[in-house]
């Protein structure tokens, strides 16, 4: 199933109890941009 451009959103969870946030992308450039970020800054 394909989806629109407006359907591929991203969803960013985050809470105050947590140090950690939740995401969730359908746009496969952003989550190649998200990867690079994390490869390049593992411990932020």
């Amino acid at each position: 199933m394909k989806l629109s451009r407006y359907e591929q959103e991203t969803i960013v969870n985050y809470n105050a109890g947590e140090q950690t946030a939740t995401l969730y992308i359908r746009d496969k450039a952003v989550m190649r941009k998200l990867d690079a970020l994390v490869a390049d800054y593992p411990d932020t």
